[in-house]
């Protein structure tokens, strides 16, 4: 990503090239983002607990503002403190201690269901 980032930078490109990458990132975070959501509503919440989609829906928006606020607090203490080249770093951590979390509570359901 910090290639690609360069890459786009570099004051030998067109800056539309830029303004279009930037624009199709962002399109395509944002349609995947309500896919995900609308998946995991039905999926999950409406199979296993319909009672509670209103508030599986609400959740979905306070964790997002939650992870936003999360996201740019670390983002500018690493900035502040360690640099931008430690960004990448700090990110891969958090990634691989979500995917971690993730995965240990995939574990903690599968049990809770096989003793049921």
């Amino acid at each position: 990503m910090k290639t690609i980032a360069i890459q786009l930078l570099d004051r030998d490109q067109p800056p539309d090239l830029f303004l279009v990458c930037l624009f199709s990132l962002g399109m395509t975070m944002y349609l995947l983002n309500s896919l995900m959501q609308m998946f995991y509503l039905a999926a999950v919440a409406e199979q296993g607990y319909p009672q509670s989609m209103v508030l599986a829906s609400s959740l979905i928006s306070i964790f997002n503002n939650v992870g936003i606020a999360v996201g740019s607090a670390v983002g500018g203490g690493v900035a502040t403190h360690l640099g931008l080249n430690w960004l990448e770093l700090s990110g891969g951590g958090h990634i691989h201690r979500c995917c971690l979390i993730a995965l240990l509570l995939l574990n903690r359901v599968r049990r809770q269901a096989e003793n049921e």
